[in-house]
């Protein structure tokens, strides 16, 4: 591990694919911030995902945006809830549908209000109920109005009522026929705020 931590940024850049790969998990763990974000999308793409799996905090949110672009599903869906609470706001944005439809609701779980704002539209939508489901009540609290609009009916049914509540006015920007598919309890845990939002079409 002395040896990883000696290389230069410069020589952790060169370093080839195979060479990455055959990293230990000690040796990965190893790497500074700096070795981190020297890695070249080649590299990144070719860890294994018990190198990605052993890799801290500090190290995963060093990632580039790119780089992390260019990881697998199977790379992104390795990484510990205390790695996904480690993801920056632009890693969040960064990161790629496929990569977020293939999440665990653990690590859904795991993300901050911050982080689920950061969500692109065009991902939200193709998280499953269950994923949806997932996400903490800070966390649906702060999606943005432009998150909740397209929220599909499906989504919307999977809410749980603690869920609902955290919209509050939020519902409003509900559409009215997926207002109609909640539930009672769904119906029911809508704040006051949220009913005196609605619209009479919506009512």
């Amino acid at each position: 591990t002395a040896n990883v931590a000696a290389l230069s940024t410069s020589q952790v850049n060169h370093m080839t694919t195979d060479q990455v790969a055959s990293m230990s998990a000690v040796q990965v763990k190893a790497l500074s911030k700096a070795q981190v974000t020297a890695l070249n999308s080649d590299q990144v793409s070719n860890l294994t995902t018990t190198q990605v799996a052993s890799m801290l905090g500090v190290q995963v949110s060093a990632i580039e945006t790119d780089d992390l672009q260019h990881m697998t599903a199977s790379q992104v869906a390795a990484f510990t809830t205390e790695q996904m609470k480690a993801l920056t706001t632009a890693q969040m944005v960064a990161l790629q549908s496929d990569q977020v439809r293939n999440l665990g609701t653990a690590q859904i779980a795991a993300l901050s209000a911050t982080q689920v704002a950061a969500i692109e539209t065009a991902d939200l939508v193709l998280l499953t109920n269950s994923q949806i489901e997932s996400i903490s009540t800070a966390g649906i609290a702060a999606l943005s109005t432009d998150q909740v609009k397209v929220i599909t009916t499906s989504q919307i049914k999977a809410l749980t009522a603690a869920q609902i509540t955290a919209l509050t006015t939020d519902v409003s920007v509900v559409a009215t026929d997926q207002l109609r598919q909640l539930n009672d309890e769904q119906v029911a845990a809508i704040t006051t705020a949220g009913i005196a939002a609605l619209t009479t079409a919506q009512v």
